[in-house]
């Protein structure tokens, strides 16, 4: 709520950015957008993917409270081929336990 979220982490990573160097950034798996937001006050445009369709409106939600005019949101997985598989999810509330493998990870069943 208060970008406090791997904030250090975050700090980190765009210390490690020249300015010069901060066109635009994917974000691969962006969840609810806590590094999509961070990442469009640092760069000039930001591609944020993520799959799991409730965190996508959670993530477009964040988007559009803090301005981030530069995020554009894919509500897509990437992978190294093309296809559609199916989601799968826990009855967790965090968004990241979002799966597309069929076989159970968590101490909870996932749920297609």
């Amino acid at each position: 709520l208060r970008g406090w979220y791997e904030a250090d982490e975050i700090a980190a990573f765009l210390a490690m950015i020249p300015q010069d160097r901060r066109g635009t950034i994917l974000d691969v798996g962006a969840n609810v957008g806590t590094h999509a937001v961070a990442f469009a006050r640092a760069f000039e445009s930001v591609h944020a993917f993520e799959p799991n369709p409730v965190a996508i409106a959670q993530l477009e939600r964040n988007v559009a409270l803090n301005r981030a005019d530069n995020v554009q949101v894919h509500p897509v997985g990437l992978a190294e081929q093309a296809g559609q598989l199916d989601f799968f999810l826990t009855e967790r509330s965090n968004f990241g336990l979002g799966t597309f493998s069929q076989h159970d990870q968590y101490d909870v069943p996932l749920k297609k």
